[in-house]
């Protein structure tokens, strides 16, 4: 049974409103909590690179989804690892960036 002023995400898409990641992750999978290994693959990062009691880091073809679940129960340190992948920078971002302030200083060399 529903709370009181909850609606469903087909009732919040209807009424344009915003709908996080973590609760379409929860609705589509059925239940558990956003999967920090998910998040590490989805943001571009080796798996389990946040994680300092992992004993070896994989890194994935970011093309293909790998067989990791997107939500899962009971990780251990979900909260401190959702944390730090929060505070990262996508790879992908900041080469862009890297890539703009090194043509910058190329062209600012050529003048």
């Amino acid at each position: 049974m529903r709370g009181v002023g909850t609606k469903s995400l087909d009732q919040k898409r209807m009424d344009n409103q915003q709908i996080t990641l973590a609760a379409q992750v929860k609705f589509a999978e059925g239940g558990g909590q956003l999967n920090p290994d998910w998040v590490s693959w989805l943001m571009g990062f080796p798996v389990g690179w946040e994680n300092l009691e992992a004993e070896n880091v994989s890194l994935h073809n970011w093309h293909c989804e790998p067989e990791i679940p997107r939500v899962a129960k009971g990780v251990k340190n979900r909260v401190d690892r959702i944390k730090c992948l929060g505070n990262a920078v996508v790879p992908a971002c900041a080469e862009v960036i890297a890539r703009a302030i090194k043509e910058y200083e190329i062209r600012k060399g050529e003048k």
